[in-house]
């Protein structure tokens, strides 16, 4: 396993001209860099891949070979650049290997993938925790603990401290040297969060976002290793600091290829004049500009080539059809768009599916589109993110934790329903079907009955009369037994709960919770959940970000006390 540490961290995160005067004095033959430059069309892909397939034909069997895209896509590239590949070397006896990555997911397979990192949500507990126990820091600097937002805020400003090489010193530095008494107070507070953060997390993790920083240092450490690499960019039209930090230095020891895109017009008013900057920092051994277009329709030439004029010149000599409206509210906004989408599928033979409609921010829209689409009888998927906290799942979590704080049995109506709707404490044997039947019976003969004490028999002398197409008495529903089998399996869930995390260390609460989950079949109500509904695969992600928090807390406060 590769451990870090920032102490022993020389290199971490200098700048690029100083890590470059390292790679110099340590006489490190300088590899090739070749740059490929071209519009956004540009097919960059198959020139790095028969450039890649050229070295594979005369290099050893062994060698590796490395294709690098963007995150987020490097699944499509992974399934397209193979598939490319395949076609390209049908029928040759050795096909190269090649491993698709993004640069954060290189770095851990090349680094072992044993590094451990924690996530925003472990950092966010770590700065609660020195928040609460830290006599030091000042009282003022705490009462925004309460407040949503304040303890992420801190995080966010711890890991940008850490990546930028800062360390509680130089924050004591800065405080020292400043006039400003409300600065000097934060940079104080800020300067004891950051040493305890590192303390806890030092030689054991690393920060969300901190990979590349280590593995600028692995490749260093292991740059005999990696000479004989090859490494091919695609998809990229800049870097970060410290990509472009990776990239510099793995081209100083390996060979490098980049698909990147932009021309070599270097006036002002250049729509590439950013990426061409970095093209020069870049220092090329070769540069070779592409005309290739990976576009094969007209519509998307032609509107690459209008963008293009647009961004440059303020105007393009294409003809646009684009219609603009005039609406006195979003309702009418909405039904316009609607109207115009059913048009557009009964003269243009379009399908729903094949129609995108686009806002800068959904929230203006929620309350009214959904019921002005279902008007106009057009099914629509609404892509809004939704937060993991609004799951049932964590609903469930939270109602049992608020419940179990309890010392008496009076329980909240509205933290009982929050935990049986959220429908995964399910008595065993009962469906689900008769689980919300006798859930709507149990509601109501709480509210009409005023009833908070889950610990006692139910029953009800009083009867209500509801009058329908059918007059009968609510009676019939509140004799019920399975309205007292529902309240006495709640009652007796929580219990069991209270006594599941009834512990001594978080270690140990933690393995009553585990236990609590897997004893009630929570965990398999969620896989079932995942299976049935393909929307439901938030379940399947909330989990995984569950068991990861709660290793990490393991991780992390394992050995601590469990108030």
């Amino acid at each position: 396993m590769y451990t870090y540490s920032r102490q022993e961290n020389s290199n971490q995160q200098k700048p690029l001209h100083n890590l470059l005067n390292y790679l110099h004095k340590s006489k490190i033959k300088r590899m090739t860099l070749k740059l490929y430059r071209g519009i956004g069309g540009t097919d960059f892909r198959t020139q790095l891949l028969e450039d890649l397939i050229a070295t594979h034909d005369r290099k050893p069997q062994d060698t590796r070979f490395f294709y690098v895209v963007p995150n987020h896509i490097k699944f499509n590239a992974e399934v397209s650049v193979l598939n490319q590949l395949n076609k390209t070397t049908q029928g040759k006896a050795a096909r190269p290997q090649v491993e698709v990555y993004s640069l954060t997911r290189l770095a851990w397979a090349l680094m072992g993938g044993q590094l451990k990192e924690i996530s925003d949500v472990a950092l966010n507990m770590i700065v609660f925790q020195i928040l609460s126990d830290n006599s030091d820091i000042d009282d003022q600097f705490k009462r925004g603990m309460n407040r949503q937002g304040y303890i992420e805020q801190i995080a966010q400003q711890i890991k940008e401290v850490r990546q930028s090489s800062l360390t509680p010193q130089d924050l004591t530095d800065y405080q020292n040297n400043s006039q400003d008494e409300i600065l000097k107070r934060k940079l104080k507070n800020l300067s004891i969060v950051l040493e305890e953060v590192n303390k806890q997390i030092e030689n054991k993790f690393t920060l969300n976002g901190e990979v590349l920083n280590v593995f600028l240092d692995w490749i260093i450490e292991h740059q005999t290793e990696i000479r004989n690499f090859y490494f091919y960019f695609e998809g990229f039209s800049g870097f970060t600091s410290i990509e472009q930090q990776v990239v510099t230095t793995l081209s100083k020891i390996s060979n490098v290829e980049i698909g990147l895109i932009g021309t070599d017009n270097k006036t002002s008013d250049n729509l590439f004049r950013k990426v061409n900057n970095l093209a020069q920092e870049l220092e090329p051994t070769d540069s070779i500009n592409l005309t290739q277009s990976r576009l094969t329709g007209d519509i998307i030439q032609l509107f690459e080539q209008a963008w293009r004029e647009l961004e440059t010149t303020g105007d393009t000599e294409l003809q646009t059809k684009i219609t603009t409206y005039k609406a006195s509210n979003r309702e009418a906004e909405l039904e316009q768009i609607a109207r115009t989408v059913r048009q557009k599928v009964q003269d243009e033979n379009l399908r729903f599916k094949d129609i995108l409609v686009v806002a800068r921010d959904l929230s203006g829209y929620q309350s009214s589109i959904k019921s002005i689409f279902d008007r106009f009888e057009i099914p629509i998927y609404i892509d809004d993110d939704q937060t993991l906290n609004e799951h049932s799942f964590a609903e469930m979590l939270m109602a049992l934790f608020e419940l179990s704080s309890r010392k008496n049995n009076y329980l909240p109506y509205e933290n009982m329903m929050r935990l049986l709707k959220s429908e995964l404490l399910i008595p065993e044997g009962m469906t689900l079907k008769q689980f919300r039947e006798t859930l709507w019976k149990l509601e109501n003969y709480v509210l009409a009955n005023n009833r908070f004490d889950w610990t006692k028999h139910w029953d009800s002398k009083r009867q209500v009369n509801v009058v329908d197409d059918d007059t009968k008495d609510f009676q019939e529903y509140y004799e019920q037994e399975s309205i007292n089998k529902l309240r006495e399996f709640a009652a007796t869930a929580l219990d069991d709960f209270r006594l599941a995390i009834n512990a001594t260390t978080i270690n140990q609460a933690i393995d009553g919770l585990y236990s609590f989950i897997q004893n009630y079949q929570i965990n398999q109500r969620m896989i079932e959940d995942v299976i049935q509904s393909e929307k439901n695969r938030r379940a399947q992600h909330i989990w995984r970000v569950f068991t990861r928090t709660i290793g990490e807390i393991s991780e992390v406060f394992g050995q601590q006390t469990f108030d």
